[in-house]
């Protein structure tokens, strides 16, 4: 993977009035605000190694934030972990999860066999489509609130996300989602999920061919996702010639 590929600049483009109401820029970090109102979504990504300075203005930010309801994480890349963790722990913070981001260069189109009825989530179908996703993830809180967040972003006219919907027969099996945008050649693959009775039969692995060919098709250079670092996911996009990126941790 190119390392002077402008990761950032693109996930931050294609992210700002989709997934965030707002991304503040500093010198030593940037302030990802969601418009979702937890913890691990609104996050302050640290970039320098002035530990001090940087948590005070980070202290600022979460009172400022919590004021208006949202609850903020730290958002630590690897390499600085160790300078920081002793402080962090001293100062009552918790690490609380990982993020692996992994990048594609979309190459040559994939002879596809036609294994399953595609379709897009809309109004007669979003219950099956969330009923999936709440089966899929039963500890997670905020499902029909991200899903109905997904369902909305699908119908702005300035972003382009489309909600998968992949069903063997008449049974539901998969669902996957992508933000994209063709002018910047990058797409972002998210909220995807297998049916637990059809998990480990490559059906997510057949999805991200299928993303591969759609973003041939809009002239989408660059695929990723954010994925916990060596969960099941991870090992997908990996043997599917993803790249490992970047990794973050959650702090909190």
């Amino acid at each position: 993977m190119d390392k002077f590929f402008p990761f950032w600049y693109k996930h931050k483009t294609l992210m700002l009035g989709a997934f965030y109401q707002n991304i503040r820029n500093g010198d030593d970090f940037d302030y990802f605000r969601s418009y979702f109102k937890q913890t691990n979504y609104n996050l302050f990504k640290i970039k320098s190694k002035n530990l001090d300075s940087v948590l005070d203005k980070y202290n600022h930010i979460k009172e400022n934030e919590l004021s208006r309801g949202y609850r903020t994480s730290i958002y630590l890349k690897d390499n600085l972990e160790g300078i920081y963790k002793d402080k962090l722990s001293q100062e009552g913070f918790t690490k609380d999860g990982d993020d692996v981001w992994v990048l594609k260069k979309v190459s040559d189109t994939i002879d596809l066999p036609n294994k399953f009825k595609v379709k897009t989530v809309d109004s007669n179908n979003f219950d099956d489509y969330l009923n999936l996703v709440q089966l899929s993830f039963p500890d997670y809180d905020n499902n029909s609130e991200y899903c109905n967040f997904c369902f909305d972003l699908s119908n702005k006219k300035d972003k382009n996300n489309i909600n998968y919907l992949f069903y063997i027969d008449s049974s539901l099996v998969f669902s996957g989602s992508i933000l994209y945008d063709s002018d910047l050649q990058y797409g972002f693959i998210h909220n995807v999920c297998t049916h637990p009775e059809y998990r480990k039969q490559g059906i997510f692995s057949y999805f991200l061919d299928y993303m591969e060919n759609f973003a041939k098709e809009k002239g989408v250079e660059y695929l990723s996702a954010n994925v916990e670092g060596g969960g099941g996911s991870h090992r997908v996009f990996k043997n599917k010639d993803y790249n490992d990126y970047e990794k973050y941790y959650y702090y909190n």
